[in-house]
């Protein structure tokens, strides 16, 4: 079976989940790859409009929490959106790769049921089938924002750090990079011009639509014009396309 790779994504990120997906493909071109901008509960243009969007209630998410993005839960749907078999490779929708995804898949669990990079889910390999008892409805109804956001739900044992920290570089391409994580959402290349790193992503971006990956008409109907500030800091800005026209 090819790697499988579910990219976490609110309706905001799609065009840096197509750009991380191009960039997934370019390494490993057999990964099957699934995204989540689309998907219920994912898919809303407001930080609160998605709330709505379960049947049960969650009484600390409706007092009005804040998100650190609204696909924060996404790597928690992941058992649920794989009909809860075999393993799955999660990645957020800000990265871009340098390296095959086979190597996250070859690697063996070792009894865990979720392998991770150091001090962070956002690169993290699934057992599916052991995390069924983890819905998501579950999870959102018995415990806390920060309780989810480091796993603290599942047995500590079944949780191993065994990604090494190539996996995870933040905001800066270093010797050895195997995947760059934008951590900073309002610095992110896509939403702010001058990111130390963000030549890397525009490069890729370019490729993927030189190659016909991504259509540049994607492109600029996924770029925003930022009036709003919630907008500024997660949907992609005008100097996107700005960017793309000067490399084609």
């Amino acid at each position: 079976m090819p790697p499988r790779v579910v990219i976490g994504a609110g309706r905001p990120n799609k065009l840096p989940a197509l750009v991380c997906e191009y960039t997934i493909r370019k390494h490993c071109p057999d990964a099957e790859v699934v995204h989540t901008y689309d998907r219920p509960f994912l898919d809303g243009t407001s930080r609160r409009r998605h709330r709505d969007r379960w049947e049960e209630p969650c009484g600390w998410l409706d007092a009005g929490t804040p998100l650190g993005t609204m696909f924060s839960f996404a790597r928690h749907m992941v058992p649920e959106i794989c009909g809860h078999e075999g393993r799955a490779i999660y990645l957020d929708a800000d990265m871009i790769l340098f390296a095959s995804v086979q190597e996250l898949w070859d690697m063996p669990m070792g009894g865990a049921w979720v392998l991770r990079v150091p001090g962070q889910f956002a690169v993290a390999v699934l057992d599916c089938e052991a995390l069924e008892p983890y819905p998501i409805r579950r999870l959102l109804r018995e415990f806390s924002l920060p309780a989810l956001q480091q796993a603290k739900h599942l047995p500590r044992e079944r949780v191993a750090t065994s990604i090494p920290p190539q996996w995870n570089h933040t905001d800066r391409y270093a010797e050895g990079t195997k995947l760059l994580h934008y951590t900073n959402m309002r610095t992110q290349p896509w939403v702010e011009p001058g990111h130390r790193g963000g030549g890397q992503w525009f490069s890729a971006l370019a490729e993927a639509v030189a190659s016909g990956a991504i259509s540049e008409e994607t492109v600029r109907e996924e770029v925003r014009d930022g009036k709003a500030a919630w907008v500024a800091a997660t949907w992609p800005q005008p100097h996107v396309l700005r960017a793309l026209e000067a490399t084609v």
